[in-house]
């Protein structure tokens, strides 16, 4: 997966995130944590 498309699932956490309810600097946190630790791990040899 190249880096605009994990800047792209990023950007969609965080929107989802924010549709939510939640504040703005805790969605982009969770955003960061997802691309830095979660998706690694899904999409690990999928590339």
């Amino acid at each position: 997966m190249n880096h605009l498309q994990h800047v792209f699932n990023g950007l969609r956490i965080r929107a989802f995130l924010q549709r939510l309810g939640v504040s703005r600097i805790v969605a982009r946190g969770i955003a960061l944590y997802w691309e830095g630790l979660i998706n690694p791990v899904i999409y690990r040899g999928k590339a």
